[in-house]
C-alpha cells in the first residue's frame, strides 16, 4: 500500500487512469497491451488477445465508465491494445468489445477532507487494518499501510470523530478499535472481482455504510 496523495482522487480521467495504474492487475494488463508480454496473466481463462482486451475494457468501465462509452473509448486508445488498434474506430469488434465488457460497478472516488487532508485510499488503507484486527496500536497500522505518522494520525482523528473508531490507552500503549462492521452484502464482490479490486470495493461499501 502508498501514501495517498490525492493526485488519483480527483474526478477527471487523466486522474482516474493514473489511480487504476497503481493496481497490479491493470498494470499487467497495459503492459501485455504494450508490449505483447502476457507472462503475467496466464492465469486468466481467456488469456487470447481479444480475452485480454475484453478484461482492459472491463477495467475501463470500473475506472472510467461514469464518463460513458466515449471515456471507455478513450481508455482503450491510450494503452493500444493490438486487436482493438488493428479493428480500427466503429468497428464491430470494437463495439461488441465495449457492449461485452460493460459493468455497473464504477470507481468512486470521496474528495480529500479539507479539514483532515487525508485522501481516500489513506483512509480505506487505515480502516482494512481495523477491521480486521480486535485493536491495534498506531505503529502496527503504519506498518501494515506503508503510511507516514501523520497521515495515519490524522485518518485515525477524522474515523474517532466520525464514530467510526475508537481510542484506549493502558500504561504503555494507544490502541485503536473498529466499533464493528454493519451488515453488508458482499456476496458478489469475490466472485466479480480480482484481489485488489474486491478489496477496494469492500473498503468502499464499508466506508459509505458506516460514514455517510
Amino acid at each position: 500500500m502508498t501514501e495517498g496523495t490525492g493526485k488519483g482522487d480527483i474526478d477527471d480521467f487523466d486522474g482516474r487512469v493514473q489511480k487504476a495504474l497503481e493496481v497490479g492487475f491493470v498494470a499487467d494488463l497495459v503492459h501485455w497491451a504494450r508490449t505483447g508480454d502476457d507472462t503475467s496473466l496466464t492465469y486468466i481463462e481467456d488469456s487470447s488477445r481479444s480475452g485480454l482486451e475484453y478484461q482492459l475494457a472491463r477495467q475501463g468501465w470500473f475506472w472510467v465508465g461514469e464518463g460513458g462509452t466515449e471515456a471507455v473509448e478513450k481508455w482503450m486508445n491510450q494503452f493500444e491494445p493490438p486487436k482493438w488498434t488493428e479493428e480500427g474506430p466503429e468497428s464491430e469488434y470494437q463495439r461488441l468489445t465495449l457492449e461485452n465488457s460493460y459493468q455497473r460497478k464504477r470507481y468512486n472516488p470521496i474528495p480529500e477532507s479539507s479539514e483532515y487532508s487525508i485522501s481516500q485510499e489513506s483512509i480505506r488503507d487505515i480502516m482494512d487494518v481495523l477491521i480486521q484486527a480486535e485493536r491495534v496500536r498506531n505503529a502496527e497500522i503504519r506498518e501494515q499501510t506503508g503510511l507516514s505518522e501523520s497521515t495515519v494520525y490524522r485518518g485515525l482523528n477524522y474515523l474517532i470523530d466520525k464514530g467510526v473508531v475508537v481510542h484506549e490507552k493502558d500504561s504503555r500503549y494507544n490502541y485503536y478499535q473498529d466499533i464493528g462492521v454493519t451488515s453488508i452484502d458482499n456476496t458478489d464482490i469475490e466472485a466479480d472481482l480480482n484481489p485488489e479490486e474486491a478489496r477496494l470495493e469492500w473498503c468502499r461499501r464499508y466506508y459509505n455504510n458506516i460514514i455517510e
